[in-house]
């Protein structure tokens, strides 16, 4: 990952799992830039399946969600720009 990247650590070990997770299309959605797992859990966001969500919080592995359908997103995101929402253990 770049030095200085706005997400250092997001996609060490698991930035394919990041990148393929999908969300259900709600007109009602409201987007975050960032959340902690806590409030991605307690607000019953579908980010993600809760285990791999709790799993991802114990490893404090950085998670962003985005929307990997738009050309150019996953390079952005892997370059460390601020696209999605970036979910931490509470570094906020």
């Amino acid at each position: 990952m770049k030095k200085g990247s706005a997400y250092p650590d997001a996609f060490e070990s698991a930035w394919a799992d990041a990148m393929a997770m999908l969300t259900k299309t709600d007109p009602k959605a409201r987007r975050y830039e960032r959340l902690t797992f806590d409030e991605a859990i307690a607000a019953q966001l579908k980010i993600m399946d809760l285990t791999a969500l709790s799993m991802c919080m114990e490893q404090r592995l950085p998670i962003v969600v985005f929307d990997f359908k738009v050309r150019g997103n996953i390079k952005a995101v892997v370059e460390g720009r601020p696209i999605g929402t970036m979910i931490t253990c509470g570094e906020k």
